[in-house]
């Protein structure tokens, strides 16, 4: 018999772990549940109780992700002495890219595959957005009302723009990568004081102003989920 709820999270974490792997291989589509239950030596039965669907699945690793960088780039800043905004907002998104950067082919497969299914495309935009929100409040901006949520619309465009280097990125410490996140905040910044979304909770200094309004935010056709 199976342990409630601490059972059930633990075999989906295992499952999602299976899956995402799988992604390197074939598109999401193409991924079925028995498939991946197979892999991961769970019972079919229990893995739809557990999971519900493949997507879901890739969802929850995503998060599970997203929260380690969250966690790790948390205990970097803590001690970080006088660090401004902009420089915790490159040091955020550029140790994502480094949690993500072993799984490159899988984030690869899941962009197209998020083209090609566009509810579960819209989902990952969904949680990109909220876990911009999340590194925005990790690096000391509170993003509240328009101007906030433009900021936070910006840093996902930088995201989603640096995810393109990053693909290609094979350096040891990702230095194209940072030089490209760098870049990108800088227009960012341009275009944030050019629309006025730097109010309260957000440093109206060039310095401290990563967190603002990017004009690139196209739909990231090689990048992670993020």
């Amino acid at each position: 018999m199976h342990d409630a709820d601490q059972d059930t999270t633990i075999t989906m974490s295992q499952l999602a772990a299976v899956a995402f792997d799988m992604l390197a291989d074939k598109p999401l589509e193409q991924i079925s549940l028995d498939d991946v239950a197979d892999a991961a030596n769970i019972d079919h039965d229990y893995a739809a109780i557990c999971a519900g669907t493949v997507s879901a699945l890739i969802l929850h690793h995503l998060s599970m992700l997203d929260n380690k960088a969250m966690s790790e780039t948390f205990d970097d800043l803590k001690d970080a002495g006088d660090v401004s905004i902009r420089e915790k907002i490159l040091e955020a998104i550029l140790h994502r890219f480094e949690v993500y950067n072993p799984y490159k082919k899988a984030v690869a497969s899941l962009a197209k595959s998020a083209l090609r299914i566009p509810p579960f495309g819209l989902e990952l935009l969904a949680r990109r957005v909220a876990v911009t929100r999340r590194l925005l409040l990790l690096c000391g901006d509170n993003p509240k009302g328009w101007q906030g949520e433009a900021r936070i619309h910006g840093v996902v465009g930088v995201m989603v723009a640096s995810a393109r280097v990053w693909h290609k990125d094979e350096s040891p410490d990702l230095s194209m990568t940072m030089k490209e996140i760098d870049r990108r905040l800088e227009q960012a910044e341009d275009w944030g004081c050019s629309l006025g979304v730097f109010g309260r909770g957000a440093s109206r200094q060039k310095s401290d102003t990563a967190n603002s309004a990017d004009a690139d935010m196209s739909p990231d056709k090689s990048a992670d989920h993020d």
